[in-house]
């Protein structure tokens, strides 16, 4: 009697672990549209919220998940595809329906958005592309900041126009892009003219440099009369944010925002003069 409910204990532990198994168990949507179990119509009329009508093709309820990284598309070459950045597992019926939805952003820059439209899977993406998708869904950067992030990946955008109202949320994405693609982490935010999103009309992105903010952290030694400005390659002053401020030694932290909306692109300078002599100078290219 001992052995047969010794033996009973351990077939009832390795039921459980099959049930614990088949529970967590769930097959990838992009498995099961290329297995043809499942079918998938989108459409994206609510900005990046992105509605998913999945079809069960089965007689038995199938546990989809549905990964960062599954891109879709239009089949229209002018319009942007749409990539999934949202992870969620849903639930089937047999041979049946089930409308969800999942957030997505856009991976071609210089097309015009995929709002409005009806969408069908394309791929699953990978690589680099794949990681910042599974990194913006991770960290829920379901705004301008994972669309920007995404950006830096799809469209090889640098990291300044990466910006978070939340200062660590914007030094832990830029460092995370910069470990990825090795682009250096920038000491200012660009802000760039009307980014529209939604446009169907024309490109989402403008690459057109509105704004750029910073801030200027030194160490003056002697007292003087400080003058702050930005300048061109050739040494123009394009920008002056004051001049013969008296100050005494000691560590300065100034912010500062450079109009660069009529700026030609190339290199400008954020320099620090007291009493005529430099004292400190950074590098912003537009």
């Amino acid at each position: 009697m001992k052995k047969a409910m010794s033996f009973l204990k351990n077939a009832g532990l390795v039921i459980c672990l099959l049930c614990v198994t088949i529970e967590l168990s769930a097959t990838k949507l992009t498995d099961a549209l290329k297995n043809g179990t499942v079918t998938l119509k989108a459409n994206a009329h609510e900005g990046k919220n992105i509605n998913l009508i999945l079809m069960n093709l089965q007689a038995a309820t199938q546990e989809i998940e549905i990964e960062p990284g599954t891109i879709l598309t239009s089949g229209d070459a002018g319009v942007q595809q749409a990539m999934l950045v949202q992870r969620k597992v849903v639930e089937l019926p047999p041979n049946g329906t089930l409308a969800t939805s999942a957030y997505g952003m856009c991976i071609n820059a210089k097309r015009s958005g995929f709002f409005g439209q009806d969408l069908n899977w394309h791929a699953e993406a990978e690589d680099k592309l794949k990681e910042v998708a599974t990194f913006v869904a991770a960290h829920q950067l379901f705004d301008e900041t994972g669309q920007k992030a995404v950006w830096v990946v799809s469209d090889n955008h640098d990291l300044s126009g990466i910006h978070h109202e939340d200062a660590d949320v914007m030094l832990n994405t830029r460092q995370y892009l910069s470990a990825l693609t090795g682009k250096p982490v920038p000491w200012y935010v660009k802000h760039y003219a009307s980014a529209e999103f939604e446009s169907c009309s024309g490109p989402v992105f403008s690459d057109e440099v509105a704004s750029i903010e910073g801030n200027m952290e030194f160490y003056l030694r002697t007292n003087g009369a400080l003058t702050f400005g930005i300048y061109n390659e050739r040494g123009d002053l394009v920008q002056l944010f004051f001049s013969g401020r008296g100050t005494n030694p000691g560590e300065y932290s100034c912010d500062f925002t450079l109009e660069a909306t009529n700026l030609k692109k190339g290199k400008y300078y954020a320099r620090v003069w007291n009493d005529g002599n430099l004292v400190k100078q950074r590098e912003i290219e537009i």
